[in-house]
């Protein structure tokens, strides 16, 4: 992978971990505890719809009427969870020795690190994610990422062994691999 990275390089960088993103389906982030509740609670309201209009035909009646809202019920709590892991299927990482790189289905995000903030979230097991730089606030986010299972950070998503990552972007930022 570390021929992939060579068309993003400056010339005086150069690539020290690179990985691909994790793939387990349901990878979740703090905006599902408010996500997931109210996919249940939406999809309530829809079923509590459809047994009223049952009610009141005598017999099973679904109207079709109440197909988006059972579409966007089922994309809130399973769907996006397919999505996201997709998304992080056609995802790759590297720390080169001035940035973190993000790659995106030939998309590429960067974030130098000389002055970058460095979160580190483990998980159970060895995997966990990384942060560099303040996340926005989920009050800012003015799209539709977090139906996405995107908080719009900058972060390495689902890795192995994130410590080990988190030691060498440290070291980076206090130049031990300066060109």
């Amino acid at each position: 992978m570390n021929d992939d990275w060579k068309n993003y390089l400056d010339g005086d960088e150069r690539v020290l971990w690179n990985q691909r993103a994790g793939t387990r389906i349901f990878s979740f982030h703090a905006h599902d505890l408010f996500m997931v509740p109210f996919s249940l609670i939406w999809l309530s309201i829809v079923a509590l719809m459809l047994v009223t209009f049952s009610m009141h035909a005598g017999s099973f009646v679904f109207d079709p009427i109440l197909v988006p809202f059972l579409l966007v019920g089922f994309y809130g709590l399973f769907g996006r969870f397919l999505v996201d892991a997709y998304a992080r299927s056609k995802t790759g990482y590297a720390l080169t020795n001035k940035r973190a790189l993000i790659l995106k289905k030939g998309s590429l995000r960067s974030q130098p690190l000389a002055n970058s903030v460095i979160e580190m979230h483990l998980r159970t097991g060895r995997s966990g994610k990384i942060t560099f730089g303040t996340k926005p606030s989920v009050f800012g986010l003015n799209n539709l990422s977090i139906w996405l299972g995107n908080d719009g950070s900058f972060t390495f998503r689902e890795i192995a062994d994130p410590a080990a990552v988190y030691k060498l972007a440290r070291s980076v930022q206090n130049g031990e691999y300066n060109s």
